[in-house]
């Protein structure tokens, strides 16, 4: 597993003064920050989604900055404004080289080509990637007790999903509500207090806001590319990443190219370093296993081409591999040992290289870009085929040769260990007994 990042930097992270002084004395409450971090958002918005075509889109982004944030995540803030605005601080440090520490240098690359590609797609994903998450509420409570105090009367379990119109309603029943209803953020903490509010969720059965919302912008005729879209419904994928998991990643993105690949890891960075936990830093870990999935897979293609495979065969492997996988066939790997059995052969490699190729691949080790040329080079030598005298190693056979062992089988050994020695075991292995131990010893003796 990559190694865990250090703090993240303060600049990536949101001020959280909320009382400071400025040149004037006059003091900055947490309201003027929010209205501040509201002008900006609300800036950005009208000059990416113009004119009258947007308007209702325009007026969805002004609701999802209501939207509330409360629990283990999203610690910058109890309204998502906050989440919004440091994702585009993010996007800020990363057009400027900076990242948090522990990122590879094939990571960073990928992250700052997103970027580079196209700037305006960038920010049009940071306000439509959760664009839904107000479509998608569950509140979770202490108890259904709670849930039925604060208003939620047919409440039977500990979490309810809910819609926007009910959470508002529930909102609106006490002072604390209404003022959060308005922005106020401190109010909408004590209101979550007050009420037992023990996290919210964006997830109800069956609906998960990144698709819900690439659905609803599709059906609002929004002008958003289709890579754009790949990047709100996959955000979240990093969460499904428990260890390096290249098969899962090629499973996950065999259809997607690679624009859309690394748009969807920066969407998925730049979103996770826009939720903080209650230590105030952002959670890494399971980014660093999507990175590190994405880089290794990238790797395996590279080591193959190396290998003499055509990026074609390889596309075909992989493809055939994703295809059987999907239609739950049986020997679903079946294209990809072809394909390295046929590499094996043709480098001089021996049989037990393609075993190698296929531990290699789905192995949960990684496989940086620096280590590649390393790598490689250990591989072709433990899996160089061996080189033998011919006639030293019939010299050494003849203390072997008995009844079972003839002098017939010695040349065939002989012959096979100069064309395909990875077969002598399966060959003369019954033959042989316990003198296979002993032919160890010749064959080494008699390898070039």
């Amino acid at each position: 597993m990559p190694e865990r990042p250090k703090p993240t930097p303060e600049h990536l992270l949101p001020n959280k003064d909320v009382q400071v002084e400025n040149h004037d004395s006059t003091e900055v409450t947490a309201a003027d920050t929010r209205n501040r971090r509201v002008d900006f958002l609300r800036e950005k918005m009208e000059a990416l989604f113009e004119g009258e075509r947007n308007k209702e889109l325009r007026a969805e982004i002004e609701q999802s900055f209501l939207v509330p944030q409360w629990g283990e995540y999203h610690n910058e803030g109890t309204l998502m404004d906050s989440h919004l605005k440091l994702i585009f601080d993010n996007i800020d440090a990363v057009e400027r080289g900076e990242f948090a520490e522990g990122l590879s240098e094939q990571t960073r690359a990928a992250l700052s080509r997103a970027v580079e590609h196209d700037r305006e797609a960038v920010e049009k994903y940071v306000f439509l990637h959760d664009i839904s998450k107000k479509d998608t509420l569950t509140l979770k409570f202490d108890s259904p007790e709670a849930a039925q105090a604060a208003g939620l009367t047919n409440a039977e379990g500990k979490d309810f999903a809910v819609t926007w119109e009910q959470y508002q309603a529930l909102l609106a029943q006490n002072a604390d509500g209404a003022l959060a209803l308005q922005g106020d953020e401190e109010a909408m903490g004590r209101w979550s207090e007050n009420i037992g509010l023990k996290a919210v969720g964006y997830f109800q059965p069956e609906r998960k806001h990144g698709d819900v919302g690439s659905e609803a912008l599709q059906g609002m005729g929004v002008d958003v590319g289709a890579t754009t879209l790949v990047a709100i419904e996959r955000h979240e994928d990093a969460f499904s990443y428990q260890f390096v998991d290249p098969d899962r990643y090629l499973r996950n993105y065999h259809d997607i190219d690679n624009e859309g690949r690394d748009m969807a890891l920066l969407a998925s960075y730049v979103d996770t370093m826009g939720s903080l936990g209650r230590d105030g830093n952002p959670q890494l870990q399971n980014f660093e296993l999507l990175a590190a999935s994405k880089e290794k897979l990238e790797q395996v293609r590279r080591f193959l081409e190396e290998l003499g495979a055509d990026p074609n065969q390889v596309d075909a492997a992989f493809g055939g591999y994703v295809t059987n996988r999907r239609e739950e066939r049986n020997h679903a790997r079946k294209p990809l040992i072809d394909l390295f059995k046929k590499l094996a052969k043709e480098n001089g490699l021996t049989a037990k290289s393609a075993q190698a190729l296929e531990k290699l691949m789905f192995n949960k080790e990684e496989l940086r870009a620096e280590d590649l040329e390393n790598t490689l080079a250990e591989f072709k030598e433990q899996y160089a085929m061996p080189s033998y005298d011919r006639g030293a190693l019939l010299e050494g056979l003849q203390e072997i040769i008995d009844e079972r062992f003839t002098g017939e089988d010695a040349e065939a050994l002989a012959d096979m260990a100069l064309d395909n020695p990875d077969m002598i075991g399966k060959t003369f292995g019954k033959k042989l007994g316990r003198n296979m131990r002993t032919l160890q010893g010749i064959l080494k003796a008699a390898q070039k």
